[in-house]
């Protein structure tokens, strides 16, 4: 019989990803784990889900019950991301499909604690790669609101026009231009125009980064090439 070591070499090489991945969560702060939520398939197989769960433990910065609020949010975040991965595919349809999310970030600022995820989906033929951000108060636990950040970091973009519903936000005419403005770097040469376009009309995810609020908008495959991070310096740093 014939031995190939391929994929114990390539299990080797996962488990030592793993392993130091494990290492540098013990030593952070705030401290958390991650796990799987719900797989079906393999993640490299055309048609699956998988969904990874975070999972938040008592810290120095983080008490017992501000933890537990924040992972009782966190639980009600994956099970909207599970129904929506039940249905991301027609059974009788053989085309392939696939939602993946996994964890991506965690940030501390201020009193601010930001958690990001990372997803892909290919639901009925339609491509979206997107980040799911969810911001908390260190102090409370409880979830901000998109306005609550725009109001504390950045209010001229409220006072411009941007709009917020929940953890999103619509910039509009003025506060887009405030928002291109600052990131005319990030912009391509030559697509000014359509990004222009649709930066001011796009919601975005929000979240804290460092001293900066970050921006992601939605992803539209004919501007994917505008689809990128964008930020926003604090506007009061003597809150930070």
């Amino acid at each position: 019989m014939k031995l190939s070591f391929a994929p114990l070499f390539f299990l080797m090489i996962l488990l030592t990803a793993r392993l130091g991945y494990s290492e540098e969560v013990r030593k952070s702060d705030p401290r958390f784990t991650t796990s799987v939520y719900r797989q079906v398939g393999e993640r490299d197989d055309s048609r699956h889900f998988y969904i990874e769960r975070l999972l938040i433990q008592p810290s120095k910065k983080l008490r017992p019950a501000q933890v537990n609020k924040i992972n009782s949010e966190l639980e009600k975040l994956y099970a909207s991301l599970y129904s929506e991965a039940r249905h991301c595919h027609e059974p009788l349809t053989p085309h392939p499909w696939g939602f993946d999310v996994k964890f991506d970030q965690i940030n501390v600022t201020d009193d601010v604690l930001s958690i990001v995820f990372e997803s892909s989906e290919v639901c009925y033929g339609r491509v979206f790669f997107n980040k799911i951000a969810q911001n908390f108060s260190r102090k409370t636990g409880t979830l901000l609101s998109a306005e609550q950040l725009l109001r504390k970091y950045a209010p001229s973009l409220l006072e411009s026009g941007a709009e917020t519903k929940n953890e999103y936000v619509k910039l509009g005419e003025e506060a887009g231009d405030m928002l291109i403005e600052r990131n005319k770097n990030l912009i391509d040469e030559g697509l000014e125009e359509r990004c222009d376009s649709y930066l001011k009309f796009s919601t975005f995810q929000i979240w804290i980064k460092g001293d900066q609020l970050m921006f992601l908008p939605i992803f539209l495959q004919i501007d994917s090439a505008c689809h990128k991070e964008y930020f926003c310096q604090f506007e009061n740093p003597q809150s930070h």
